[in-house]
């Protein structure tokens, strides 16, 4: 007479607990792509930003043009386009919550710490790569009136070697946006 048994054989165990792994990893392994994507369409944002500061500057005479860089309350970045002190074109730029450092010593953008950006007339080299406080983040038709004067003009967040940086991270991908002051070129790489 066999008894009525009730439980799982080892075999069905092992079974169970390698398809609930494997899940987990293909899983894992696509949140990873996902957020990495966030972060390569937002370094990709901000060069684009930065190399459209520095032509309208060239290009546009007696038209002081700068971008600043702040976060949002929910930690997704935002860029603004300011052309003699009306904001043109103000934008979140991630979709999701990244993190955003400048410089050498990795001083993360906030809510109340921007990046000023700005480049000279005539050969494009920067002009202003500074972080500084910033009130309220201006939208696209006001007017900039935060004290950019103050900031603008002053290297700042440059390295000896000439480069302005700004890391955007998201997942597990980290791009690098470099600014060269002296020529206002920008490149942007995978760290």
């Amino acid at each position: 007479m066999r008894k009525n048994q009730k439980g799982f054989t080892l075999i069905e165990l092992v079974v169970v607990i390698a398809i609930i792994g494997i899940m987990s990893a293909v899983i894992g392994l696509n949140l990873s792509i996902v957020f990495s994507t966030d972060a390569r369409r937002t370094s990709a944002s901000v060069s684009d930003a930065l190399s459209t500061c520095r032509q309208n500057n060239r290009s546009r005479a007696g038209e002081q043009t700068f971008v600043v860089f702040s976060m949002t309350d929910s930690g997704r970045l935002q860029g603004a386009l300011v052309v003699n002190g009306q904001v043109c074109d103000a934008d979140t730029l991630s979709n999701r919550k990244i993190n955003v450092t400048v410089g050498d010593a990795k001083t993360p953008l906030t809510k109340t710490t921007a990046l000023y950006v700005s480049f000279t007339r005539g050969s494009g080299a920067v002009k202003t790569f500074k972080t500084d406080t910033i009130g309220t983040f201006p939208e696209s038709g006001d007017s900039f009136s935060a004290d950019a004067s103050t900031v603008l003009g002053k290297t700042g967040s440059v390295g000896s070697d000439h480069l302005g940086k700004l890391r955007v991270t998201s997942g597990n991908r980290t791009y690098l946006i470099t600014v060269d002051t002296l020529t206002g070129k920008v490149t942007r790489t995978l760290e």
